[in-house]
């Protein structure tokens, strides 16, 4: 394929992603992130999934020394009353394999979400349009006329290494990073998934809001 046709492909693929985007937009408007949730829970499970997800997901959790029903708890307030003190949840681990992204990969395909690991000076463009304090987050002059305005109670998840650390003028700020921590209910993941175990999954909604909210009548 030429570059031509190449960046062709791609305008194409954006397109066809932005009109599922606007969709999913419109028809979650209307709806809680918990009735959202709940709406998940009563499909079917992805391709090449048939409850697997739901069957390694606690696993996870227990071999980090996780009570199953405590995140499930957490990740529903999250959802429920949004970012917060204490509410907002991270999932570290120095090592990889340890399963952060596989428990959370799964909010991408219920809901709306915006996600975009670049440190560039305009990676969050294109939060203002998520599922979800006012904040004005920095855009480039040669696409939008103004800065973004962000609002909403959105939830925030995140994986990474190790907690977020405040650094001024090269020292640790360790009043402003004790104030970070706060904002964070953090879980730490040690234990690495032998290669042996390891599995292929997709990220399934159905599994996950299982997971969080229980099976249907509990």
């Amino acid at each position: 394929m030429n570059r031509g046709c190449k960046v062709v492909a791609e305008v194409l693929e954006t397109a066809w992603e932005m009109e599922g985007a606007q969709k999913t937009l419109e028809r979650q408007q209307n709806k809680s992130r918990i009735e959202v949730l709940e709406e998940a829970r009563v499909r079917e499970c992805v391709k090449r999934c048939n409850g697997q997800w739901l069957s390694c997901a606690p696993e996870v959790l227990q071999h980090n020394g996780v009570e199953e029903g405590y995140f499930a708890g957490c990740v529903y307030e999250l959802l429920e009353k949004g970012h917060g003190k204490y509410r907002n949840i991270m999932i570290v681990s120095a090592a990889s394999s340890c399963g952060k992204r596989f428990l959370l990969n799964p909010l991408n395909v219920i809901y709306n979400t915006f996600s975009n690991p670049a440190c560039t000076s305009f990676a969050w463009v294109g939060a203002e349009k998520a599922e979800g304090q006012l904040v004005h987050l920095p855009a480039s002059k040669s696409h939008y006329a103004k800065d973004i305005v962000f609002t909403g109670d959105t939830p925030i998840f995140a994986t990474g290494k190790n907690p977020i650390v405040v650094v001024k003028n090269g020292l640790l700020d360790e009043k402003e990073t004790e104030m970070m921590n706060m904002r964070w209910k953090i879980f730490r993941f040690r234990t690495q998934i032998a290669r042996e175990k390891q599995k292929e999954l997709p990220a399934c909604g159905k599994c996950f809001a299982t997971l969080i909210l229980g099976e249907e009548g509990e």
